[in-house]
């Protein structure tokens, strides 16, 4: 009986082992994709940045141009703002910890243990009921 409960006891424990260990690896993995969408607009952003400043530079010599060019490129600047300010919207820094469920500390520092022996019956009281039941 006693190793059965024992056993009981570890498959509760494993089951939610595996439960938590389930719900980190989609905090992980929703974590990770967000830093994967942000590095990839972030690339979008490094890029547009480098082709109007490529954009600018042609025109150094033509200042009729230019002056288009850098009007463009003003408007440009002002969207990759606002991206910017969306992705550093979505950068939260999220911090996890697992805490200690309190029931189960109760259980971990209970001195009795998981369980206690409990005498219910035993051989001398069947063999004394039995000697004043015949005698």
């Amino acid at each position: 009986m006693l190793d059965k409960y024992r056993t009981e006891i570890i498959e509760f424990v494993d089951k939610r082992v595996k439960d938590m260990s389930s719900q980190i690896k989609k905090q992980r993995d929703k974590g990770i994709a967000l830093l994967k969408r942000q590095q990839s607009q972030s690339q979008t952003i490094e890029s547009s940045l480098s082709a109007a400043k490529t954009k600018l530079k042609a025109c150094e010599q033509r200042p009729s141009d230019l002056f288009t060019e850098s009007k463009q490129t003003l408007t440009t600047v002002a969207k990759l703002k606002t991206e910017l300010a969306d992705i550093a919207d979505k950068s939260v820094y999220q911090q996890y910890r697992i805490r200690k469920d309190a029931e189960m500390e109760a259980v971990l520092n209970n001195k009795d243990g998981v369980a206690t022996i409990e005498l219910v019956a035993g051989w001398w009281c069947t063999f004394k009921l039995s000697y004043l039941y015949f005698s």
